[in-house]
């Protein structure tokens, strides 16, 4: 007796169908990662070459006020500087996929949104008080002055809410780039 194998009862299969556990993409080679590391390094880019412009305007306008006599101590300066390190780290840390330096990053920046609301909240009201005064003198150099400082708070309150703003997208890409950083690395779909 001979072995004959009856083709009624086999089943073929096709390998495309076996459930299969891709392999991770790199970082690099993700598109969504990279459209959000590109767009962050823009942002903090931009905001780096704007901080170090205002830091070496205010160390100029303060060396020039010293010539003068008139020593003045200015915030700008320190939050120009402020700004220079926070986006230096940011770019440091996009450029590096680290997850962590991103989170750091993500922290920092609520925490100077949370200051910059602050300030900017103390700032109008000062504005505002300035202003309300304004209308009860009669004296016209002290109008003159408070006109000044008014106009000078708005510079600065317009110049805090384009800050605010763009540190409100810095957090946003870097909490982004983060949870896509997380999924890359715990990637698990299968296709059937």
């Amino acid at each position: 007796m001979q072995y004959k194998p009856e083709t009624k009862n086999m089943v073929t299969m096709n390998p495309a169908y076996i459930l299969t556990i891709p392999k991770e993409l790199s970082l690099t080679e993700n598109y969504e990662i990279q459209r959000t590391r590109k767009i962050l390094l823009i942002i903090l880019g931009v905001c780096l070459a704007l901080s170090v412009v205002g830091t070496i305007s205010a160390i100029s306008e303060s060396k020039l006020e010293g010539d003068i006599g008139v020593p003045r101590r200015s915030s700008q300066g320190g939050h120009s500087f402020i700004s220079m390190l926070y986006c230096s780290f940011g770019i440091i840390v996009t450029y590096q996929y680290s997850q962590n330096g991103l989170r750091v990053l993500v922290c920092l920046g609520i925490i100077m949104l949370v200051i910059m609301g602050i300030a900017a909240t103390i700032i109008l009201c000062l504005a505002i008080g300035a202003v309300a005064f304004l209308n009860y003198t009669d004296n016209n150099e002290k109008q003159a002055m408070i006109v000044g400082v008014s106009f000078g708070a708005f510079i600065f309150l317009l110049t805090y809410a384009v800050d605010f703003i763009l540190t409100v997208i810095i957090v946003k890409f870097a909490f982004k780039l983060t949870r896509l950083i997380d999924g890359n690395k715990h990637l698990t779909n299968q296709r059937v």
